[in-house]
């Protein structure tokens, strides 16, 4: 059975310096590269070496770093950098990502947000300099989507959590934008070779409705169900379907008893608050057409 590292060890020159603990289907650490450079390393728990469709997952993964690196996702995807097998108490698949510095994930960035109204009883997006935060984000998050499925990327795991945002004042919007956890997005035009063996990644109150429905893949439409649920938190200032259980979630979901919502504050021209309001109504759509 293969085992966890701890800082110090090192696996194929890389030098685990920090363990950020284990996922649904990694263990994740901070770790120097053979060269110096440090990079997010990914010891997985599944797939295990031993399962069937392990080297098709493998070579699913190279085709994804290949559609990411030579496409405009390149700007907005984090990039495998490597990826191999090792014996560390048993058969183990590593990946090597780039590592996403002096950035800050939108879940903390909203969550700091909702203590200072809980704190200060008035909303942080009254403050207009936050307000147009919130706008640029909504670009450039929707830029990234796009990025991907240009490339026939479906993300399949979109939430605040995996949308890293950095400052960068060399680009008009003012932030990169970094989308982490693509090791289990899907490739538009080609079956995972996982489907039939386990089922899709996703996260509460963030999964699509192809992710809810048994037998469904997610499609394309998936993404942009779960930006819907994204954009609503940063232009209306609520997730229109949260709940802590998840049946409700997907009853909720699935019913789309919404009316087009009304935006925190008005959208900068020439974006019109109706226009931007009827779109997020759709894009809560359950049905993909």
């Amino acid at each position: 059975m293969a085992k966890k590292l701890r800082v110090g060890d090192t696996i194929r020159g890389y030098r685990v310096t920090k363990v950020f603990g284990p996922g649904m289907m990694a263990i994740s650490y901070a770790a120097d590269s053979p060269s110096g450079v440090q990079v997010f390393l990914k010891q997985y728990k599944s797939p295990s070496p031993a399962v069937v469709w392990y080297p098709q997952f493998v070579e699913y993964q190279q085709e994804l770093s290949n559609r990411v690196r030579n496409g405009k996702a390149a700007h907005y995807a984090v990039r495998l950098i490597d990826a191999f097998e090792e014996t560390w108490g048993g058969r183990t698949y590593f990946a090597a990502y780039e590592f996403v510095a002096d950035g800050r994930d939108l879940d903390h960035v909203l969550e700091e947000e909702r203590e200072v109204h809980r704190r200060t009883k008035v909303a942080p997006t009254r403050d207009p300099a936050v307000w147009a935060r919130h706008v640029t984000w909504a670009k450039v998050l929707m830029g990234a989507i796009a990025a991907l499925h240009e490339s026939k990327i479906i993300h399949a795991d979109l939430k605040p959590g995996n949308a890293f945002l950095i400052k960068d004042p060399s680009l008009g919007s003012g932030y990169q934008l970094k989308l982490i956890d693509t090791d289990f997005s899907v490739l538009a035009d080609r079956k995972a070779p996982w489907h039939g063996y386990q089922g899709y990644v996703g996260t509460d109150n963030y999964r699509s409705i192809e992710h809810m429905t048994r037998g469904a893949v997610p499609i394309l439409a998936s993404d942009i169900f779960t930006c819907g649920l994204i954009l609503y938190e940063l232009l209306v200032g609520v997730h229109p379907y949260w709940q802590e259980d998840q049946a409700e979630y997907a009853k909720r979901a699935r019913a789309y008893d919404l009316k087009p919502p009304a935006l925190l504050r008005v959208m900068p021209p020439p974006a019109d608050n109706a226009e931007v309001s009827a779109i997020l109504h759709r894009c809560l759509s359950p049905d993909p057409e």
